[in-house]
């Protein structure tokens, strides 16, 4: 008896510094930033609809644009987070990890109603990895970098002290710019004419990934799942 008290006292304890841990870490962004960050959501997402669907045009299905954007007493909710597990190279910039937590709703400021858009992810998104996000956030001079996720990214590879002859030097870079596909035990597995290869696992996946780089830009990165032997081997499905 007193053992499974202890067991769960224990427990409560471990929940607690848990749950306390994870609150020192969030931090509420300044709402200019959020507003910059979900605007460019919004905007990424619009451009890479898939607006002439051919199952639609089949079944007649007449789409509402005005669902992509939400009304003047909407807004796209955001869970921000205080990244720890990295460290930006560029002095000042701290890293958020960004959430679309109630994924493509846009919820009534001041009230719980949420209107559900009927704008789908198509053929152009995968739910695993739009709704996770990373950005670099200079509070100082207001500036914002876009690193990883769906949405518009800056180019970030001259940040970085990245050594073609240490693929090592790659690590870090590959860890912020998929961060959307949260992945780790990143293997260097070749270089060829045009691009070097890389392993790794992605979490959000629960599947092993090839990642490709352009030799000639760093920040053109491609990725793709491995489901078999087949799917490894092949030049396809290959995904920006």
């Amino acid at each position: 008896m007193i053992q499974t008290k202890k067991k769960y006292f224990s427990y409560i304890i471990c929940l607690f510094l848990s749950v306390n841990y994870l609150y020192s870490q969030k931090k509420t962004l300044d709402p200019i930033f959020l507003n910059k960050i979900s605007k460019n959501i919004i905007i990424y997402r619009i451009a890479n609809y898939n607006f002439y669907n051919e199952d639609n045009c089949k079944n007649n299905i007449k789409y509402n644009s005005e669902n992509l954007l939400p009304n003047e007493d909407e807004y796209l909710e955001l869970l921000t987070l205080k990244e720890v597990k990295y460290r930006y190279p560029l002095e000042g910039y701290s890293l958020y990890s960004v959430y679309n937590i109630n994924d493509y709703v846009f919820k009534k400021v001041n009230d719980s109603t949420e209107k559900y858009s009927s704008y789908s992810h198509g053929n152009t998104f995968d739910m695993l990895l739009s709704k996770r996000f990373l950005v670099g956030i200079d509070e100082k001079s207001k500036e914002i970098r876009y690193l990883s996720g769906s949405f518009f990214k800056d180019c970030i590879a001259h940040d970085f002290n990245l050594n073609i002859k240490n693929s090592k030097s790659f690590y870090i870079f590959l860890n912020i710019k998929l961060f959307n596909y949260d992945i780790s035990g990143i293997l260097f597995l070749k270089k060829r004419k045009k691009h070097l290869i890389f392993r790794a696992y992605a979490k959000n996946l629960k599947s092993d990934i090839l990642i490709k780089i352009d030799r000639k830009n760093y920040d053109s990165i491609q990725v793709k799942e491995i489901k078999s032997d087949w799917t490894e081997k092949g030049s396809y499905e290959w995904k920006k």
